[in-house]
C-alpha cells in the first residue's frame, strides 16, 4: 500500500484524504498519540482477520481511505471495498499495489451482493454514524455466507467523558437519520456500551464470539494522560496498554473502542 504523492491529486478532497493518511497510518515514527491509536486499532483488526481465516472474500464496508482492505488484499484475502463517497474510492485507487482488490460505491443498506457472497464483513467506526443499524446489519447477513463472521469496531460508549449518549439513550433516531453517513467525531450519533453490542447483535441473528477493547489511556493519552506519559518510554506505554486492556472492568470505562468478532446465525 503506498502513499500517494502529492502531484498525483486532483482535487482538494483527495488532498484532504491524503493529509489524514500522514497523520493516521503514515504518521512518521514514533508518530502522535492519535496514529498510536489509529495503528493499534488496525493491527488488531488485521490480525483478528489472519486468526479467524486464512483465505476467503471479505467486505470493507464504509472503507473510507481503504487501509484495512489494502492491507488485507495485501494478505492475500479478496476484498471488495465499499463506501458511499466515489472520492474516497477513487483515492483508495492510487494506493492500491498487490492483491485483489476491488471498489464499489454504494450505501451499506442496500448492498448489490448476493447471499452468501462474503466469508467476512470488516465494518470498522462506521455504526455509530448510522441512524438505523438494524438495516445495515440485515444486510451484512444477507451477504455473508452461512456462518460467516462480522468484524465491527466502533467507540466505546462506556469510557469515561464521551460526551454523547449511547445507543438505548439516543432518543427518536428518525430525527438522527438526517445527520448520519456524516464523518470523523462530528458524525457520531451516539456510541455503544457492550452489552448495547450485543443485544444489537444478538436480535439482529448474530452471536458475539469475542469482544475487545482497544487503546487505553496509555496510547491516547486522553482522560488527563497526556499530562504525565510524555515521561513514560513509548515501550512501557504499550505494556500499560496491553495491561490495561486485558481487563474487562478495567478497560471499560477507560478504553477508546470496541472490537468485536460475531458470527451469523
Amino acid at each position: 500500500m503506498r502513499l500517494p504523492q502529492s502531484e498525483e491529486l486532483r482535487t482538494e478532497e483527495a488532498r484532504n484524504l491524503r493529509a489524514r493518511d500522514l497523520a493516521e497510518y503514515h504518521c512518521a515514527l514514533p508518530g502522535t498519540d492519535y496514529s498510536r491509536m489509529y495503528c493499534s486499532r488496525l493491527e488488531s483488526v488485521v490480525r483478528k482477520v489472519r486468526d479467524t481465516m486464512s483465505a476467503g472474500r471479505v467486505l470493507d464496508l464504509g472503507c473510507a481511505q481503504g487501509n484495512f482492505g489494502l492491507l488485507l488484499a495485501e494478505a492475500g484475502y479478496e476484498v471488495v471495498a465499499v463506501d458511499l463517497r466515489a472520492a474516497f474510492l477513487s483515492y483508495a485507487r492510487l494506493k492500491h499495489e498487490n492483491g485483489a482488490f476491488n471498489m464499489v460505491a454504494a450505501s451499506g443498506d442496500h448492498l448489490p451482493f448476493a447471499p452468501g457472497t462474503f466469508d467476512l464483513v470488516l465494518w470498522g467506526e462506521v455504526i455509530e454514524h448510522v441512524a438505523f443499524p438494524e438495516q445495515f446489519l440485515g444486510e451484512i447477513a444477507r451477504v455473508l455466507r452461512p456462518r460467516g463472521r462480522l468484524l465491527l469496531t466502533t467507540p466505546n460508549g462506556s469510557r469515561l467523558h464521551t460526551g454523547l449518549p449511547t445507543f438505548q439513550n439516543a432518543g427518536d433516531r428518525a430525527k438522527l437519520a438526517a445527520h448520519q453517513f456524516q464523518p470523523d467525531a462530528d458524525g457520531h450519533l451516539f456510541l455503544f456500551s457492550r452489552s448495547e453490542l450485543q443485544g444489537l447483535l444478538a436480535v439482529n441473528g448474530f452471536e458475539v464470539v469475542q469482544h475487545e477493547f482497544s487503546a487505553s489511556p496509555w496510547l491516547t493519552g486522553r482522560l488527563g494522560f497526556r499530562y504525565f506519559v510524555g515521561w513514560v518510554p513509548l515501550r512501557w506505554r504499550y505494556l500499560m496498554d496491553s495491561w490495561t486492556l486485558r481487563r474487562p472492568r478495567l478497560a471499560a470505562p477507560l478504553a477508546e473502542g470496541h472490537i468485536v468478532l460475531a458470527q451469523r446465525m
